[in-house]
């Protein structure tokens, strides 16, 4: 767990070091620096525009300066405090972008799970409950899953499960175990919004494609709708082969 707030470590500040934060075009950038080493976090002070931050660090071998401010992706940088020197680092901007979904070529307006999964900033909206989603420049991997009216129903499962136990008496002193087993029965029940579209594509966004737009434009596949469970299954499979196209306007 991160350990918060002052402690030892934070309070043993004694390796000066001068800190600055860029956007992606070098141009300063006011962060929040806090600084991690082994859990803990310590609070150290905001770069400025023209100085950035010159303050001093706990000692720490591969310690971690991370970096916050608004309109930005947080950042982080890895740097051993253990002697004096400079650490920049480069913030992406968050640019909010629309989401537009396109199924076989038409506009959708039905139930998807639209997920933008990166290392740093990975996203996912509820679509058309959501419609804007806050992006920067990385690698993704695009992932829309669309659900459409089914009335595929799964019948009533009965499953056996069975647990150890200790015994009773001098038995489980001794770690004798006896198996226990009982049935678990599942209703049945009606799957009313099945897989039936969607896919998934690796994509790097650019900043100027972001910078210079305001609509995200994905264009996916529609799969059929399941009838029973065995295409319901297919579906997943297909889905894992299916691609996606993504423009911006």
């Amino acid at each position: 767990a991160v350990d918060f707030g002052l402690s030892e470590l934070c309070e043993k500040k004694n390796t000066l070091i001068q800190v600055n934060a860029y956007d992606a075009n070098l141009n300063p950038v006011e962060a929040d620096i806090s600084f991690e080493c082994f859990g803990t976090v310590c609070e150290i002070g905001k770069t400025d525009l023209i100085s950035g931050l010159n303050e001093e660090f706990p000692q720490c071998v591969n310690g971690l300066f991370l970096a916050s401010a608004e309109g930005f992706e947080d950042a982080r940088q890895i740097y051993s405090t253990i002697e004096s020197g400079n650490v920049d680092i480069i913030m992406n901007r968050l640019y909010e972008m629309d989401v537009d979904l396109k199924l076989s070529g038409r506009d959708y307006s039905g139930s998807a799970v639209i997920s933008f999964i990166s290392d740093s900033n990975s996203k996912t909206i509820v679509y058309p409950e959501q419609r804007s989603v806050e992006l920067s420049e990385g690698q993704y991997e695009i992932q829309v899953s669309i659900f459409r009216n089914s009335s595929l129903r799964l019948g009533a499962t009965s499953s056996e499960y069975c647990v150890e136990k200790p015994r009773s008496g001098l038995g489980g002193i001794f770690g004798l175990t006896d198996e226990e087993c009982f049935d678990v029965e599942m209703p049945a029940q009606i799957i009313s919004n099945a897989l039936a579209g969607g896919g998934k594509e690796n994509y790097y966004i650019l900043e100027s494609e972001l910078r210079g737009s305001n609509v995200v434009e994905i264009s996916v596949q529609s799969l059929p709708i399941p009838t029973t469970i065995e295409q319901l299954q297919d579906n997943y499979l297909l889905f894992e082969d299916k691609g996606l196209e993504v423009g911006f306007r």
